[in-house]
């Protein structure tokens, strides 16, 4: 995950993106990679595809105040009121 956080840095997200979702194929459990990747899709404006990382980071780690907070702002952008 730190390529990915080093790309991000540097301002490649497509690149960020993509290291972060190899590092998930190898660790599909791992929350941080899910709302890493999440964070990325985001700044890319990708909300639904970010809401699909988010998801997956609340499935191995229901209470991430990181991952609920980031969906529902993701949930908003997409004008889902009910959900968010």
């Amino acid at each position: 995950f730190d390529h990915g956080l080093a790309l991000q840095a540097e301002g490649r997200p497509e690149d960020a993106a993509a290291s972060f979702r190899q590092a998930l194929a190898l660790q599909p459990d791992n929350p941080d990679g899910w709302c890493r990747l999440a964070a990325v899709l985001r700044r890319q404006h990708l909300w639904e595809e970010a809401a699909g990382a988010y998801r997956r980071a609340l499935e191995h780690a229901p209470s991430s105040e990181e991952a609920l907070f980031g969906l529902g702002n993701v949930l908003l952008e997409l004008k889902h009121w009910t959900e968010a």
